[in-house]
């Protein structure tokens, strides 16, 4: 059984996909897309893919990233939950998992969010500024410093970057289907669990 849990945030427990994309634009001055068939095409492109499709060059990603983090700090009161995720985080709280966050976004961010939404008591530590392609490397950090051990961890992220890390760090991962990634290309890289719901992501761990 997985007891300890490591949840990605943007697009995991979090809705913040309209708010970044404001902040693109915002930081770039990309030409806002309008056109909703469009936006869904980018959903089914790993993240390299989408900078490539945007215009964006690798040198770019660092700087757009820092900034992005600033500006999400001003648009953090905008961003909510997920319907059914503060149930279904209390459910796996009350059930005695262990919590943590691992995000891109910075620590504060995330803290805003929790407190904000009664959920600072569910997570044992929030860890920021993770890098765009560091996960692997993050995840490991994280089981370094509390002791954890490999069989008993399940990461949990909606995107491909989230998949290719928890296996490269040797860990079992659980996609989800409502974030930035569509669930057919999160199925293409085989996770152990694909859900389409908070409450279907809480079944699947509880049967893990």
């Amino acid at each position: 059984m997985k007891k300890t849990l490591l949840f990605d945030f943007d697009g995991t427990i979090g809705d913040s996909f309209v708010v970044l994309q404001e902040i693109f634009y915002e930081l770039t001055g990309h030409p806002r897309i309008t056109d909703p068939n469009e936006i869904e095409s980018l959903r089914h492109l790993p993240f390299v893919g989408v900078a490539k499709k945007l215009g964006v060059t690798p040198w770019q990603i660092p700087r757009l990233v820092v900034q992005g983090r600033k500006a999400m700090n001003r648009h953090m009161p905008e961003v909510q939950p997920f319907p059914g995720m503060v149930e279904a985080l209390k459910a796996l709280h009350d059930d005695g998992y262990r919590m943590y966050i691992l995000s891109s976004n910075s620590s504060q961010n995330v803290k805003f969010f929790l407190e904000a939404h009664g959920l600072s008591d569910f997570f044992l530590r929030v860890y920021g500024g993770v890098g765009l392609v560091g996960k692997a490397g993050a995840i490991r950090k994280v089981m370094r410093q509390n002791k954890l051990l490999v069989q008993d961890c399940l990461y949990i992220g909606d995107e491909t970057r989230d998949i290719e890390g928890a296996k490269k760090a040797g860990v079992s991962v659980l996609a989800v289907g409502w974030g930035i990634n569509a669930s057919e290309l999160l199925a293409q890289l085989q996770p152990d669990g694909l859900a389409q719901t908070p409450q279907e992501m809480k079944m699947i761990i509880q049967s893990m």
